[in-house]
């Protein structure tokens, strides 16, 4: 049987492609780089397909290389380092791995919270360097409970909507902001809705980010809308660095507006 070759430029893990060859079989023949080792230029042409990952950009220029190519494959969620247009303009099918990390990512959401409102660094640092001396609550500052609190959720796809289901198992109250959910769907999780991204952060002291990176989220958690939630609220992203105007975030951070901010992704 013959078989396709396909390129990973930007394999994540240094395993050689374990799973990936268990699923291929017999039927591709992979050639896996780390994002920083160079793929041979005379070897781009030959290639049917590609995975990839969140660290290369394939944009129009490289995919004039790949004059085989019929398909690119995300292994994640977001098509942010993919040029669709440019893609549709060669005949190249884009696909992403829509189930990707959702379990992951909303335990690492949470995970994000407890850090925050329950001091677990704080208590870590203070203990590890006197473990006597610094065995105190009062060294810094009081952990917040999650029951009865408000908690903002900027999308509700697959990863938004597991972060709520584990937010709710908190006793939390949670606020959700999705301009493309179809109507209802709040309604079958348990979830409350608003029509705007500043009445979401008016009602709530958490807020997280779960909306993929295009044109229109670029940017838009500024720090105008920062200081719409209320003083001592947290921020956490898990989504896309570019979503968050960094200025904006420091700025609310510096002066003490802010509680904290637990930041998972930054811009490339």
């Amino acid at each position: 049987m013959s078989s396709f070759r396909v390129l990973s430029p930007d394999i994540q893990y240094t395993d050689g492609g374990i799973p990936e060859r268990e699923v291929a079989a017999n039927h591709l023949d992979l050639d896996l780089f780390r994002w920083e080792e160079e793929v041979p230029a005379e070897e781009f042409s030959e290639y049917f397909g590609l995975l990839v990952w969140h660290i290369a950009t394939i944009d129009a220029n490289y995919m004039d290389q790949l004059k085989s190519c019929r398909i690119i494959v995300r292994c994640g969620v977001g098509f942010d380092n993919v040029d669709l247009k440019a893609a549709a303009e060669r005949g190249i099918a884009v696909c992403n791995t829509p189930d990707y990390g959702t379990s992951e990512v909303a335990d690492h959401t949470i995970g994000m919270i407890l850090s925050l409102e329950r001091q677990f660094v704080s208590y870590h640092n203070l203990v590890n360097s006197d473990p006597f001396k610094n065995f105190s609550h009062l060294k810094v500052p009081p952990g917040r409970r999650l029951r009865g609190r408000s908690i903002g959720l900027l999308g509700m796809g697959r990863i938004g909507t597991a972060t709520a289901l584990r937010a709710k198992a908190f006793g939390m109250r949670v606020v959700i902001y999705d301009p493309y959910l179809p109507r209802g769907q709040e309604i079958a999780v348990g979830v409350e809705r608003v029509e705007s991204l500043e009445e979401l952060c008016s009602q709530v002291s958490i807020l997280s980010i779960h909306t993929p990176l295009t044109d229109e989220t670029q940017g838009i958690i500024n720090e105008k809308l920062l200081r719409l939630l209320p003083k001592d609220s947290i921020l956490i992203n898990t989504a896309r660095g570019p979503i968050l105007d960094l200025d904006g975030v420091y700025n609310v951070l510096k002066d003490g507006y802010l509680r904290a901010a637990a930041i998972d992704v930054f811009p490339t």
